[in-house]
């Protein structure tokens, strides 16, 4: 036969104790509680089923905060490699980009040495332009 329960205020992690049987003078005689019939053992079934999924309901709280905690620290994962990736990738780009000016410079290093007269000339003609252009601003606003 299933044993009672009974609550205490004791320990708030359990808050149920196994206890002895209520004496009341409502129970069934045992020979009658064992009958033919069996509704004692489809009661205790139903019981015991019933108290399975209150158990059950209790612990879901639970269960669901490990599975979120979970799914937080694979995120954190997916999110750590997606920030590796990314900085990776913008490593490679400005090394790229650290190449790209060193030989831009390497190149105007050499039309500068081969090409001294060229260059002083686009450079004073270029002053001349941008002289040109500021006189022309200034003169206009006033």
């Amino acid at each position: 036969m299933a044993e009672f329960v009974i609550r205490t205020p004791e320990d708030p992690d359990f808050e149920r104790y196994r206890g002895e049987i209520p004496r009341t003078g409502r129970l069934l005689p045992v020979s009658e509680q064992r009958g033919p019939s069996g509704i004692n053992q489809v009661g205790e079934k139903v019981g015991s089923t019933l108290g399975n999924a209150v158990s059950a309901a209790r612990r879901l709280p639970q269960r669901l905060g490990s599975t979120l905690s979970s799914a937080r620290g694979r995120l954190t994962l997916v999110k750590g490699r997606t920030a590796r990736g990314i900085n990776r990738r913008a490593a490679d780009l400005k090394e790229a980009a650290g190449s790209r000016a060193r030989e831009t410079q390497k190149r105007a290093r050499w039309v500068a040495h081969e090409y001294p007269l060229h260059v002083i000339a686009g450079v004073a003609a270029l002053a001349f332009v941008t002289g040109f252009a500021i006189r022309i601003l200034r003169g206009s606003r006033g």
